[in-house]
């Protein structure tokens, strides 16, 4: 299996992808000015130290590595002695995943130190960056072209969505309806207020009159009403059509993704995180287009 690795150019670039994304990960993370020195670590958050480490390639070889381990722990147990730092957690920080046997090493050297030692790699530092798009986007010879070789097909499939075209339906909001409801009761009542009116001004007072005329807007007040029930019915049934073509189309593409030959889970879970934010931008433009609430 080939080893996963992050191709930064210099040790410089790495150093500063390191603390940009330990800023953005961690809320208490502290940068230590002069990365690099003496002390064993580069940053340092609560308990925990973090040492990044950019050998040549050339020098990522298990010995050199389990030597650098052994240096840096050495300065570690001294400073923290020295400042008078309660140090518990000691992060070894490189560009690739790190083979069996250093990862072992780093377990013995925790039980040997009383400093509980693990590592990021490739994959952890990955894991982290997606989560930030200006980190990603401030290294962008490291993480873009590995992305959009690995989500081309993925970034077609969104850009040659359709969103469904619009029904001929009289679209009526939800507070539309209840307005117009309102104004059916309000019209109603002012018909048959002024129907009184106009029989009791020709003397006309019989309660069979006035009972009649009420019936009467009554039957139309009812068939408007009724009217406006239906389109109502008809735009709630376009706005749930649209929702669910919307849906059903992105539930396909992301099968469709999740079955990609990409590299890495990282990937898939960005890909799929791409797809879904305009999935839900879709059903928010339906949603605001029928005036549902979100």
């Amino acid at each position: 299996m080939k080893q996963n690795v992050l191709k930064f150019q210099s040790e410089k670039e790495f150093q500063e992808f390191f603390s940009i994304l330990s800023v953005a990960e961690i809320p208490d993370f502290m940068p230590i000015e002069g990365s690099g020195g003496d002390k064993g670590f580069d940053g340092i958050s609560g308990d925990t130290a973090f040492q990044a480490y950019f050998p040549e390639e050339k020098n990522r070889t298990n010995a050199n590595y389990i030597s650098k381990i052994n240096q840096d722990l050495e300065k570690i147990l001294r400073s923290s002695k020295k400042l008078k730092l309660n140090l518990q957690n000691w992060i070894f920080v490189v560009p690739e995943d790190l083979r069996i046997e250093v990862i072992a090493y780093l377990n013995n050297k925790s039980v040997e130190t009383n400093i509980k030692c693990a590592y990021w790699g490739a994959s952890k530092l990955k894991e982290l960056a997606y989560k930030h798009s200006h980190v990603i986007d401030a290294f962008p010879s490291v993480f873009l072209p590995h992305l959009r070789n690995q989500v081309e097909q993925v970034r077609k499939l969104i850009n040659e969505f359709k969103p469904v075209k619009n029904l001929e339906v009289d679209i009526i909001t939800d507070k539309e309806y209840d307005f117009l409801k309102k104004e059916n009761e309000r019209e109603f009542h002012n018909k048959v207020r002024s129907g009184m009116q106009q029989l009791g001004a020709r003397g006309i007072g019989d309660s069979s009159f006035v009972q009649q005329i009420s019936i009467e807007f009554q039957h139309e007040a009812s068939a408007k009403n009724k009217e406006l029930q239906i389109k109502k019915e008809r735009s709630d049934q376009a706005y749930q059509y649209e929702i669910d073509e919307v849906n059903k189309h992105f539930q396909k593409e992301k099968k469709r993704i999740s079955n990609l030959n990409l590299r890495d889970n990282n990937d898939r879970e960005f890909a799929l995180d791409e797809i879904e934010k305009i999935h839900q931008d879709e059903v928010k433009k339906i949603s605001i287009k029928y005036g549902k609430e979100l």
